[in-house]
């Protein structure tokens, strides 16, 4: 979801606006629009500092500072679940109380699950994250081997193209060999499955002082045969995978349902965990947290070949790849984890948001005609990211799944072309039309290396009745994970008034 830093959406509302106006975002993503225009009243701080100076060296005075009012929406249930925690209030003090007892009774009912021995073989050691590793079936002998003891070379430490079955030295790769697979009672889906057959290689964790990195021992074998046979008390979302682009993927891997991304370990604690924030008083913003970690606790993360002993790269982003060498994390550390992010994500913020936040399409506003003073908005750009389809290990928990009827986007899955992206986003900024007061403006922040799509924004913009009276660039300070990699890929927005 949308990440614009909300300092620069502040300079666009503070040029576009008057304190007392409505600002609008039907495309709010992480809610940032809402953060900028209740940031606009502190005039103060440290952003406040560096855009007066930006001011006065560039017009001769300051900005109007003062509390505008955002209305800010998303088709996305996951992403107005974000921008809802970064636009309500939220007493930290309480909150930390919260976590900090919530904590306390998942170390009481989950810590077994995370144990290990430390170096004595004493039980007294605590798992920080598990590598997991798929096993391998050789096209030529027929045998099954760990992939992650021949297809990686410890000494170089970079994964192997090419390496031999270890029982009759054939030379193949990853494509060559096929994935064994197995077959277990899925509790959940109250049927027997077939899944990838894995195995853990290296545990990693703490006794104390000392550090736990080791291959699995009896004792973690052990642990993990009683949690195969301990029965889920709490709820776990069981939902399909969608068909689609992003959910291809996973089902290679014969993961059809949500919570097959996860080991059983997690699973049982990630139940425990949601059962516990739902009856707590400040679920809203423990939701947030929660949902903070469902990627990072799933099969996604890959990883470190030049140091498994760090925890891994986290999953590749804008996809559902779960690889063959998957990285299991603590369900019980990142809940201190994610709470220390969480409190750095909200500082410095505006206490007071008075903004309004909804789930619904930007095609069909319940908004009055000509209500709007200004709209800053960052749409999606045809096929660049499938936000429904990535959002299906969130939205489950949230038990409110995106309609992807109305999604803009390209996705052949879903029988959407260049022509629907074009027809949809038109309709969209039809209804940005109507509520748009007349001779006010609209910024639109574009981000793609298609001419197509950008000829489609273009289209839409002119079907709606506006006029491009500007093109600047946006610089975010921090290239996309495609920026960073694709000599062709866009390194600074453009803005659109």
């Amino acid at each position: 979801h949308t990440k614009v830093p909300h300092p620069a959406i502040m300079r666009y509302i503070l040029q576009y606006t008057q304190p007392g106006d409505i600002i609008f975002d039907g495309f709010a993503g992480t809610g940032m629009t809402g953060v900028a225009a209740a940031a606009c009243a502190n005039s103060k701080d440290a952003i406040a500092s560096r855009i007066n100076g930006e001011w006065q060296k560039e017009f001769g005075h300051l900005p109007n500072w003062g509390t505008r009012h955002a209305v800010i929406g998303d088709l996305s249930p996951y992403a107005t679940n974000i921008a809802y925690f970064y636009n309500t209030p939220v007493d930290i003090k309480l909150l930390q109380k919260e976590v900090a007892r919530i904590q306390q009774e998942m170390e009481d009912e989950c810590a077994w699950m995370y144990t290990t021995t430390n170096s004595k073989g004493e039980p007294k050691g605590r798992i920080s994250f598990v590598v997991w590793s798929d096993i391998m079936v050789c096209p030529y002998c027929g045998r099954e081997y760990v992939f992650w003891n021949q297809a990686v070379d410890h000494e170089n430490k970079c994964m192997l193209d090419e390496f031999h079955c270890p029982h009759c030295h054939a030379l193949q790769s990853k494509k060559t060999a096929k994935t064994a697979t197995e077959t277990y009672y899925d509790e959940a889906l109250q049927n027997t499955m077939t899944r990838v057959k894995q195995v853990p290689v290296i545990v990693v964790g703490k006794a104390g002082k000392e550090k736990i990195q080791r291959e699995p021992n009896e004792y973690d074998l052990n642990v993990l045969q009683q949690i195969e046979v301990t029965k889920m008390d709490a709820f776990f979302p069981t939902d399909a995978l969608p068909e689609g682009l992003k959910t291809r993927d996973p089902k290679v891997k014969l993961i059809y349902h949500v919570h097959q991304f996860y080991t059983k370990r997690n699973q049982i604690a990630l139940s425990k965990l949601y059962q516990k924030i739902e009856s707590s008083p400040m679920a809203h913003a423990l939701r947030f947290l929660f949902t903070g970690m469902l990627v990072l606790s799933s099969n996604m993360n890959r990883v470190r070949v030049s140091n498994p002993y760090n925890r891994g790269k986290g999953n590749l982003s804008g996809t559902l790849y779960v690889p063959g060498v998957p990285t299991e994390t603590s369900i019980i550390d990142q809940i201190s984890e994610r709470f220390e992010i969480m409190i750095k994500a909200i500082s410095g913020l505006a206490r007071v948001r008075p903004n309004v936040q909804y789930v619904g399409t930007a095609d069909a506003l319940q908004l009055r005609d000509n209500s709007v003073d200004y709209i800053f908005t960052d749409p999606p750009f045809g096929a660049n990211l499938n936000y429904s389809e990535l959002n299906y290990l969130h939205e489950p928990w949230l038990r409110v799944i995106t309609n992807n009827e109305h999604e803009a986007i390209e996705n052949p899955a879903q029988g959407k072309d260049a022509q629907h992206y074009r027809d949809t986003m038109g309709q969209c900024f039809a209804e940005y039309y109507r509520v748009l007061k007349p001779g006010k403006w609209m910024t639109v922040e574009f981000s793609n290396t298609s001419a197509s799509v950008w000829n489609s924004i273009q289209s839409a913009l002119q079907y709606a009745g506006f006029i491009v009276a500007n093109v600047a660039s946006l610089d975010k300070k921090q290239g996309s994970f495609n920026a960073v990699t694709s000599t062709t890929a866009v390194k600074q927005e453009i803005g659109r008034a």
